[in-house]
């Protein structure tokens, strides 16, 4: 099979109609096309890598034929209308079992259902038993119901796809309330125990990492809601980071230990540590999975982590959920287990997922991390960003504390502008090696200040980084954020490791 064929069939399947109920729509179609056409037999053919299957018939019993005795094969292959005014004198059709024998072929004319993407699915075809021509009336007729079927059936998929988002959204909404409600309690816990002063409590390092961890996911989780480009779009962006893949665990740990839930996992240790890939939705991916064994008691949750294969840049490592008393996970249609959201999420992550009665288990490609470069680019990085001058552009007072406590720490020396305008008069008197910009500011905002910081005296200012400071994650991807001349962005609340290296990177590539 070519490449063309599979991306045919892939376009075919992406309609999912083969083997669907009658449709009354395309069914009067067909009998229009029988009608017009003065013929016994018209039909609506889809053809997959096996077979001709009939979405809608006349004056046919059959539901199918195999492909090598289908006729639409050639105009589907060719893309063109074609007619056989007598199928034995044709050397292609003349031995064909469907001329030989019923339906006794002798006339046949096919017009191929071209989707917008240029692929044909199938026919729209008319037969007779008899030799026949059509007129010229009729194969345009013919030509205008194949465009007819091939607009319903786009509709019909658009209004699919539609469905599947919505079902997705509401599937990823039951799934957040929790994702969200969980950090929630415990920051407020930690809080709650600190200001009551009755308690004589006093902060814990565990404290700290707990109000971390909750605070991280609380953030994550708004952002993948938010974030619909990546969830539904299908324009994912490349979210790949170095990570503890042990600590992800540890976590998970920590969330399924109570007083139902006990989470054991056996660990391959040939796996590293520190891994590179998508941390967030491979937690997300594992927590939907353990959920559905934890629905009964005794919940002996455990997770199986093995190293599959191992090659010179990445390792395939499987991940398999199950209960130690063997118990199936919960199949109960009403509990509303978000299928769309997971189905998703093995779509982001690139992984295979196969689900069986007591077992769970996908496998996935994770990068491997050089510790001996990275502890020499660890090293090079801090010599880049030591001296370095930054204008932090930013008009709330707690991000302006926070960013200029990370970029201390790393050397870097920055002035604070408070809006856009004041931005402004500052880059006109010093030099800046990067600008740090929010985008969203009383009076001018961060678009109108970028734009003319690289206006100034001719451009003398148009080489100079800029990188957006935004709370609003929908705010980007859309057009107007490349055509400002911003390098890139940086969410809020800030993560220390997105801005260090959203600095690097900039900083190394103006250089």
């Amino acid at each position: 099979m070519d490449k063309e064929e599979k991306e045919r069939l892939k376009v075919l399947h992406s309609y999912q109609i083969m083997d669907t109920d009658v449709d009354v729509i395309l069914d009067n179609i067909t009998a229009l096309a029988a009608n017009i056409c003065q013929v016994p037999i018209t039909l609506i053919s889809l053809l997959d890598d096996k077979r001709q299957w009939f979405k809608s018939k006349v004056g046919l019993e059959a539901s199918e034929t195999p492909i090598e005795q289908a006729f639409c094969w050639y105009p589907v292959r060719d893309k063109k209308f074609m007619q056989v005014t007598d199928a034995t004198a044709d050397d292609r059709f003349v031995d064909n079992p469907l001329v030989t024998g019923d339906p006794n072929i002798r006339f046949y004319a096919g017009c191929p259902l071209l989707s917008p993407t240029g692929h044909a699915l199938g026919t729209l075809c008319v037969i007779d038993d008899k030799p026949k021509e059509l007129t010229e009336d009729q194969k345009d007729s013919l030509k205008m119901l194949a465009k007819l079927v091939m607009a319903y059936l786009e509709k019909n998929k658009e209004q699919q796809v539609l469905m599947d988002v919505i079902n997705t959204k509401n599937d990823l909404f039951h799934l957040m309330s929790h994702e969200i409600k969980a950090p929630l309690n415990e920051i407020m816990g930690v809080y709650y125990l600190l200001d009551d002063p009755k308690l004589g409590y006093e902060i814990e390092k565990k404290d700290v990492q707990l109000l971390k961890n909750s605070t991280e996911n609380l953030f994550n989780v708004v952002n993948e809601l938010l974030d619909n480009d990546q969830m539904y779009g299908g324009g994912l962006k490349d979210k790949q980071i170095v990570f503890n893949l042990k600590s992800l665990l540890g976590e998970l740990i920590t969330e399924f230990k109570n007083d139902k839930d006990n989470l054991k996992i056996n660990y391959d240790l040939a796996i590293p540590d520190f891994l590179v890939g998508e941390p967030l939705r491979l937690k997300q991916l594992l927590r939907l999975c353990l959920r559905r064994f934890a629905k009964k008691s005794p919940n002996l949750l455990v997770l199986f982590i093995e190293l599959l294969e191992e090659g010179e840049e990445d390792l395939k490592v499987s991940f398999a959920v199950s209960r130690t008393d063997g118990i199936g996970h919960f199949t109960d249609d009403t509990d509303n287990f978000p299928i769309t959201f997971t189905e998703q999420l093995v779509k982001m992550l690139g992984a295979e997922f196969e689900e069986k009665e007591d077992v769970i288990n996908f496998s996935l490609y994770l990068r491997k991390m050089d510790y001996s470069s990275g502890m020499a680019k660890m090293n090079k990085d801090e010599d880049v960003l030591d001296g370095l001058k930054v204008l932090l552009v930013e008009d709330m007072e707690t991000n302006r504390y926070i960013a200029g406590r990370f970029l201390d720490s790393w050397g870097i020396k920055y002035d604070v502008a408070h809006d856009g305008f004041e931005a402004l008069k500052m880059v006109s008197h010093h030099h800046y090696d990067l600008i740090l910009m929010d985008l969203q500011m009383p009076g001018m905002d961060g678009y109108e200040a970028t734009d003319k910081i690289k206006s100034i005296e001719e451009g003398k200012y148009s080489s100079i980084p800029i990188i957006a400071l935004t709370a609003s994650v929908t705010l980007m991807g859309k057009g107007r954020f490349t055509d400002t001349g911003l390098e890139g962005f940086i969410s809020k609340p800030f993560n220390p490791q997105e801005l260090k290296s959203s600095i690097l990177r900039v900083v190394k590539r103006s250089v």
